[in-house]
């Protein structure tokens, strides 16, 4: 079998070196993307005050944010649809026009189309099942543009759970405060002191903080190498299945003959 093939290494080679070029000009018609990432990690002073036992009563709330808890928050926020069109409306980055223009898309395409191409093409959410650290990626052909994306993200990102802390902070005091108006005993009515002070501590934080989610670890930056195409695994692939080829003209030749 060896020596077969080694008589005819030149035609062999050939094919697999015809595989590669081919592979490898696939590569070329494939746009260049440039990736800007951040990892995020969630804010520790948020975490330090919903387990501090200071404010421990003996119940709670539910819906408590944990860190485990606002990782997954954070990954179906930045997954959700609500999340999307906060985005799109943002005329400063002109999304929409972006999205058209770079995947190839209907100048008419409506929301859906324009979501699940966002989310096929142009973001990448990685989470570390170790710890709570996520890794935000944002791809686009322009490397500023980019960058640009990211970091409106994680703004956004912040913005949301900042405005949805202070909602609550803000409910809960009024549902407290209505409580203190009746009639208590001095245990009860020390134990709700003790929860709107800590709601108003809360509050005070989301409204001081940006970052009150997630503290940056690394900033996106304006990539200077592209992502995509990688040209190297396209000329592996391309190995790959000359090499395959060969073997099926091998044995094929040789059932026939």
């Amino acid at each position: 079998m060896l020596q077969e093939l080694w008589k005819e290494k030149f035609k062999y080679l050939s094919i697999i070196l015809i595989s590669i070029l081919f592979f490898f000009s696939l590569s070329f018609l494939t746009k260049i993307t440039y990736s800007s990432s951040a990892l995020l990690k969630p804010n520790d002073f948020r975490l330090n005050q919903e387990q501090n036992p200071g404010f421990n009563l003996g119940f709670s709330f539910t819906g408590l944010n944990t860190s485990q808890g606002e990782v997954e928050l954070a990954v179906e926020t930045l997954r959700s649809k609500d999340f999307f069109a906060s985005l799109l409306d943002q005329e400063d980055i002109s999304l929409k026009e972006r999205l058209i223009n770079m995947n190839n898309l209907n100048e008419n395409a409506n929301f859906d189309i324009l979501y699940d191409s966002f989310h096929r093409n142009n973001l990448d959410i990685f989470r570390n099942t170790d710890n709570e650290f996520i890794r935000v990626s944002v791809n686009f052909t322009d490397p500023e543009i980019a960058k640009l994306l990211a970091d409106k993200i994680i703004m956004d990102l912040n913005s949301f759970a900042r405005e949805r802390e202070i909602i609550l902070a803000k409910n809960s005091i009024l549902f407290l405060e209505a409580q203190l108006e009746q009639k208590s005993t001095a245990t009860v009515v020390d134990a709700i002191s003790s929860l709107i002070e800590r709601e108003f501590k809360k509050l005070m934080l989301a409204e001081v903080n940006l970052d009150y989610a997630f503290r940056i670890i690394d900033s996106p930056r304006v990539p200077t190498e592209r992502s995509k195409p990688r040209r190297s695994l396209y000329a592996s692939l391309g190995a790959f299945f000359g090499f395959f080829a060969c073997l099926l003209v091998f044995f094929i030749k040789r059932k026939f003959n």
